[in-house]
């Protein structure tokens, strides 16, 4: 496939930026409360070049020491790797190699999207993501893989989680996982991105020291634990401590039809709370949901395609914003209150990112901060050339409101798939850049001013 240019115009999405241009004179338009403060930002420079793509950048707080992780390749030849931050905010000049370039990932960006956890019981983590392996009949044979390892290994041990899969449509997609911080890492997925009607939300449990797999995989067999109905894709899981339990969110249906759904179970995988719909609007499609853990409850974001309508404009319909919301442990949406033009009372949920300048795009993270009070997230946005914004949300005696959008990506420079961490005192935003033929690894700082 070689260089990756992710500007991806499907029909859907140049009627969206097409329209979005029309509105130009609208770019004035603000969403978000500005007496919250802002977000400055610093932008780092990368001490070592990468001289082919890179491929979806995570970044973890190891115990107070900020890593990174990164595929990094083109077609046929990639490698996942890792660097870190040193309490200066600069980075380290050499990265480790933690898989080797082997030919052994695919080149797509959603199958080298790897996700990632850490264990503080054993101090791993675990990097999941894809594998096509060329046999020597020159045939693709797909997996579902992860890296283990320490911080201070120089190279990660490679683990068989699903297949091995003679045919890609047997592939398990869209994985997502988080460690219970007590030796336990819990995956979870979809099982048929081909089929979304008969796809169903699988789980495998992990062991955070050895890498063992339950259950175990079987070569063109999935194997997975079933949790959900059928029709359900993209899950996001998070361990939630106080309540002991992984919380699960996901959408099901299609298209308007598509539902935000959430279900719970315990370290063992038995179910806490049933599947239960939190978003269901036929005139509504959702998509890309993100759980974080909040205090005896969870906190979300997602990609919304609703209706929006501020004062003195015409409304805009069709364009992806973020939004934000919370729910208990068992699913049920939060009592809260917001913003009219910015907060809908019939799903409880806030208004993050401003659809009359930027449509929301593929990815998206969120952070609690403090639990019940303040959070944080990142996205990138739709038009080209694409750039990473972020905002701080704020929970006041049940009042929702957010920071206006801040972009934290280089000006004029094509940016996407952020991920960031915070420190307690600066947002580390990491996230890849498009620049002359190439992709980059890219570093922000962002620093609350209230």
């Amino acid at each position: 496939m070689g260089i990756r240019l992710r500007v991806m115009f499907n029909l859907q999405y140049l009627v969206i930026f097409l329209w979005i241009l029309s509105f130009s004179s609208l770019s004035a338009q603000k969403i978000g409360d500005p007496s919250l403060g802002s977000i400055s930002v610093q932008h780092l420079k990368v001490s070592y070049p990468i001289e082919t793509s890179v491929y979806r950048p995570r970044v973890l707080n190891l115990e107070g020491s900020i890593h990174f992780f990164w595929g990094e390749g083109t077609s046929g030849e990639v490698g996942i790797f890792r660097s870190r931050l040193n309490q200066k905010y600069q980075i380290k000049k050499k990265p480790d190699v933690l898989i080797p370039f082997t030919g052994k990932l695919n080149s797509s960006a959603d199958s080298l999207s790897t996700t990632m956890s850490y264990d503080s019981s054993t101090g791993n983590f675990l990097a999941v993501y894809m594998s096509a392996d060329r046999t020597e009949r020159m045939k693709n044979v797909f997996s579902m893989r992860a890296v283990l390892g320490n911080p201070l290994d120089k190279q990660g041990k490679d683990i068989l989680i699903e297949g091995e899969f003679f045919h890609s449509l047997d592939l398990p997609g869209s994985p997502s996982v988080s460690g219970d911080g007590n030796g336990n890492f819990l995956l979870v997925y979809h099982s048929n991105g081909a089929d979304l009607n008969q796809s169903y939300i699988k789980w495998k449990k992990i062991d955070a020291e050895t890498g063992r797999v339950t259950p175990g995989p079987i070569a063109n067999k999935q194997t997975g634990s079933q949790i959900s109905t059928p029709g359900a894709r993209n899950p996001s899981v998070v361990w939630n401590p106080e309540t002991g339990t992984y919380g699960i969110v996901f959408v099901s249906g299609k298209g308007n039809a598509s539902i935000l759904k959430f279900l719970s179970i315990d370290k063992n995988g038995v179910p806490v709370s049933e599947e239960k719909t939190i978003l269901s609007n036929p005139k509504i499609m959702v998509a890309r949901p993100v759980i974080a853990p909040d205090g005896d409850g969870f906190a979300l974001i997602w990609q919304d395609f609703r209706q929006v309508k501020v004062p003195s404009s015409p409304p805009m319909s069709g364009i992806p914003a973020v939004r934000f919301t919370r729910i208990d442990s068992a699913g049920k949406l939060r009592p809260m209150k917001g913003e009219e033009f910015l907060f809908d009372t019939k799903d409880s949920s806030l208004l993050l990112s401003n659809p009359y300048n930027d449509a929301s795009y593929l990815y998206q993270e969120l952070k609690t901060i403090e639990p019940g009070k303040r959070y944080a997230a990142v996205w990138a946005t739709g038009q080209v050339p694409h750039k990473i914004q972020m905002t701080e949300i704020h929970l006041k005696h049940s009042e929702i409101r957010s920071m206006p959008p801040v972009t934290v990506s280089e000006k004029g420079k094509i940016s996407g798939e952020p991920d960031f961490v915070f420190d307690g005192k600066r947002y580390i935003i990491v996230y890849n850049q498009h620049e002359k033929n190439k992709y980059k690894l890219k570093v922000s700082l962002g620093i609350p001013i209230r």
